[in-house]
């Protein structure tokens, strides 16, 4: 019973793993500029084909860390019955504004060929991006990714961004998922101490998708006041002025950084294009 309650055990994203693998001795900014490209290939690819290609790299991808599929895989488990609620969204919404091939209908639920291929892609891509993004966390460590976005979006200062702001928004929301996760496990247990019905053995996929489903409101109200509490205390500590760049030199590229990033930017052109 206590094991339903361990949600932090389970989640994988933002967790980095340091290991002494090829993908890991690589070099920050072309590490985070390969996952960005395959990132936006996978968000912008109307294909099942080129996600299936996405998927399959990123298991080679995974298998060249040394890291184990089964942990990787394992990640996926607490976001799936959220993925399977915008699924189905995304097959009734989509079969009620498009006729299909054929369609079935049960009382007010209508389901087409569309809408069924339409959830079937949102949910593939979900978990192709969050394998990419667990896949990212392991191998680039939290400074790295700050100090390589730094780097790499330094040209949006001319139309007013700062890369500064940009990178460390990246860095709160990576180090927002285990704090979720928590959350999550304070929100399960007070409604478990108040009699509500978790864990339960025999329940399946729908059973695990209704416990959830109360916990989101409550979920949603406390991190946006955990975001606005940190929000608060960075304007309070000086954070929204300007400080002076740091003066931390990147090590230079290799042949085998460059060689990353051309692989990189060959596999986005043929998920979107495949």
């Amino acid at each position: 019973m206590s094991e339903s309650f361990e949600y932090l055990r389970l989640i994988s994203l933002g967790q980095y793993l340091p290991l002494s693998s090829c993908i890991h001795r690589r070099e920050a900014r072309a590490k985070v500029a390969a996952l960005i490209s395959i990132i936006l290939a996978v968000v912008f690819s109307s294909r099942l084909s080129g996600l299936l290609l996405a998927l399959g790299a990123a298991l080679i991808v995974l298998r060249l860390a040394h890291i184990g599929w089964g942990y990787a895989l394992r990640g996926l488990l607490p976001p799936l019955p959220f993925i399977i609620l915008l699924m189905g969204i995304q097959m009734v919404w989509v079969s009620y504004r498009e006729a299909g091939a054929w369609e079935m209908q049960w009382g007010w639920l209508r389901l087409s060929q569309g809408g069924v291929i339409a959830g079937a892609l949102l949910g593939a891509r979900f978990a192709v991006l969050l394998l990419w993004l667990m896949l990212g966390s392991y191998c680039i460590s939290n400074t790295e990714m700050v100090r390589a976005l730094r780097q790499l979006l330094r040209p949006l200062r001319y139309v007013g961004i700062s890369s500064r702001d940009v990178a460390m928004g990246v860095q709160v929301a990576l180090r927002f998922v285990p704090y979720l996760a928590l959350l999550l496990e304070r929100i399960a247990k007070a409604q478990a101490s108040r009699g509500a019905v978790w864990g339960t053995p025999a329940g399946g996929l729908v059973t695990r998708v209704r416990q959830l489903l109360p916990i989101l409101i409550p979920l949603f109200l406390l991190a946006l006041r955990k975001a606005e509490t940190l929000a608060l205390a960075m304007e309070a500590r000086g954070y929204s002025n300007p400080i002076a760049e740091d003066s931390l030199q990147l090590p230079p590229w290799v042949s085998a950084d460059r060689w990353l990033l051309v692989i990189a930017l060959g596999l986005a052109g043929a998920i979107l294009f495949l």
